[in-house]
């Protein structure tokens, strides 16, 4: 409830398309609608509603430079009339015409992408098809959250399981959840049309079933399991190509549990079942753009020879890709790439150093499988965002991804980053270091929305001329005014029926907010070992 509470307020917050690529996503469920297929990467476009949207409504900061365009910035400063006029044409209804191809139209970019998603998204975007483009968006977002949502005691149930050697293991699993909740980076990145909260669902069904594997050993139920959640993933994102190589991994961990011919045969069994769900979109997708991922910078590269990407790779200024990956990570405003103050990322760098310096002494000590096998869940991803790194600086000559891209992992980074930090904390207290970090993200969160996205969002903040945003300051709240505001509201949110509506979801985002550090916190007695 926590989870939903949160996440339908960051959903009231972001305005139109401010999610990351969002209205190429909605793009794609409205091209299954109404052309009846997939849409085919470097021929589909988006729909005339879409292109008048991106036309009327503001838009991020980066693309300022857009002919045309005009930024949140910008768009404060116009008149009110000029500004209601603006967001008039985004209300009204639009007929089929509208909902069609726009053959002048910017190409879409997210064809690319598995259609899993964008099929259970279909019957959603069908039933409300009467209604205004903004309310359309944010019902797809709201449903898009309750899919992340049912992650959320499958997440518990892994946490339970990998920490099932420690005392205090139901406390650090409460613990996880409520880290995970209030991530804010990870509720930036899930509320909003995109496949990755699918992706988050069905990756922590997949980490779930291989832990389960290596504690059990190979069974049908698992393999079933595995195989259906395997191809799901590779039907929804590219990205699950890298859990391959993990699946054999948990596979290849239980042969000591059972007969190395049976483990073998429930591996295979596994493969072919994610091969038979998702191959064709892999044949297809290939023989359309020539490279089994259709990802469309891996498609540019594809006629770079591996030495060449080998060396170039050799090349990259790693220290200043980590720094990319970590910082959009750990908090990136939206679509306009809004960034906190310096020293609040070096603090959850600590963070994250002094967790993995605690992980590898508890598996130097203990050796525990399941928390391995997470491990090697991180890994293999990671070496997937290095190659996006590699390509990164081939074409634009920048060592740069995007570190939203492993909330698709978050319950098992997150299980890993309480087991290193318990590690390190003495041992009648260790239970404190993941109450802390609750405390601490909690934190985060609650400034980067309440004094960086709404006050920016709402035009009390703006870019300075050098691109840097000046920090919010309450007294700015008085200067413009509240009846201005309640007005900016619900420019930004006009699926809302009153500003008022908007201040409920504000205090109830806040109450499941302090809630998560109270629970774990309240229960931190029977957390001792």
């Amino acid at each position: 409830m926590c989870f939903l509470a949160r996440g339908i307020f960051y959903a009231a917050v972001l305005p139109l398309w401010e999610g990351y690529d969002e209205y190429s996503h909605f793009a794609y469920v409205q091209h299954l609608i109404v052309q009846g297929s997939i849409p085919i990467p470097g021929k589909a476009r988006n729909s005339r509603e879409v292109s008048a949207s991106l036309a009327a409504a503001p838009i991020r900061w980066t693309a300022r430079d857009t002919a045309g365009a005009i930024t949140y910035d910008a768009f404060w400063k116009l008149p009110r009339d000029e500004r209601e006029k603006r967001t008039a044409r985004l209300r009204a209804g639009s007929d089929a015409a509208a909902r069609g191809e726009d053959p002048l139209g910017e190409l879409m970019y997210e064809s690319q992408q598995p259609p899993l998603y964008y099929w259970v998204m279909e019957p959603a975007l069908v039933l409300a098809d009467r209604w205004s483009l903004p309310a359309r968006v944010f019902l797809l977002r709201c449903f898009s959250l309750f899919l992340c949502s049912l992650a959320v005691p499958v997440g518990f149930a892994t946490a339970r399981r990998a920490l099932g050697g420690m005392a205090e293991r139901d406390g650090a699993a409460t613990c996880v959840i409520a880290i995970v909740v209030c991530m804010p980076e990870g509720l930036i990145d899930l509320a909003r049309i995109g496949n990755e909260s699918l992706a988050l669902l069905v990756y922590t069904v997949l980490v779930y079933w291989c832990v389960r594997l290596v504690d059990e050993g190979a069974n049908w139920r698992s393999c079933i399991w595995i195989g259906v959640s395997l191809g799901c993933g590779l039907l929804t994102k590219a990205y699950f190509l890298t859990a391959i190589p993990v699946v054999c991994v948990a596979f290849a961990m239980v042969f000591v549990k059972s007969a190395a011919r049976r483990s073998v045969g429930f591996l295979a069994a596994s493969l072919g079942m994610a091969a038979a769900i998702s191959g064709w979109w892999y044949g297809f997708i290939y023989s359309v753009t020539g490279d089994v991922t259709g990802q469309i910078q891996s498609v540019s590269v594809r006629a770079v020879p591996w030495g060449e990407k080998l060396r170039v790779a050799l090349g990259v200024d790693w220290l200043r890709a980590v720094d990319s990956t970590a910082f959009s990570h750990i908090w990136f405003g939206g679509w306009s790439f809004l960034q906190l103050r310096s020293w609040m990322y070096h603090l959850f760098y600590a963070v994250g150093v002094a967790a993995m310096i605690g992980l590898g002494v508890l598996v130097w000590r203990r050796r525990p499988k399941a928390l391995l096998l997470l491990a090697w869940f991180e890994v293999c991803f990671c070496a997937c965002l290095a190659y996006q790194v590699t390509i990164a600086q081939i074409i634009y000559k920048k060592p740069m991804s995007a570190g939203w891209y492993l909330y698709c992992l978050v319950f098992a980074e997150v299980i890993l980053i309480c087991a290193g930090l318990m590690e390190l904390a003495p041992s009648r207290r260790r239970i404190w270091a993941p109450v802390a970090l609750t405390g601490l993200v909690a934190v985060l969160d609650l400034y980067g929305m309440n004094f960086v996205l709404m006050p920016y969002y709402l035009g009390l903040t703006s870019h300075a001329a050098g691109g840097g945003l000046p920090g919010f300051h309450p007294s700015q709240i008085w200067q413009t005014g509240l009846p201005e505001i309640s007005s900016r509201v619900m420019l930004n949110s006009p699926y809302l029926s009153s500003a008022a509506q908007f201040g409920a979801l504000w205090m109830v985002y806040l109450a499941a907010t302090v809630a998560c550090v109270a629970i774990v916190v309240d229960r931190r007695s029977e957390m001792a070992p």
